[in-house]
C-alpha cells in the first residue's frame, strides 16, 4: 500500500492591541500551533532563543 505524503503548510495572522499599540504578525508553519507561534514571534511577544 502506497501513501501519498503531502506537505501541510498553515498560515496564521495575529492582530493584537497591546496598551493601545496595534501589532500585526504573520507566520507560516507545519500546523496551526506552529504557525501561530511563528506569527507571535514576528511581533516579539515570545522571546526567541539566541
Amino acid at each position: 500500500m502506497e501513501r501519498n505524503l503531502v506537505d501541510v503548510d498553515t498560515r496564521a495572522v495575529v492582530d493584537l492591541d497591546v496598551n493601545g499599540k496595534q501589532l500585526v504578525g504573520v507566520g507560516d508553519g507545519n500546523g496551526p500551533v506552529n504557525a501561530i507561534d511563528t506569527a507571535l514571534r514576528s511581533v516579539s511577544l515570545i522571546p526567541t532563543q539566541n
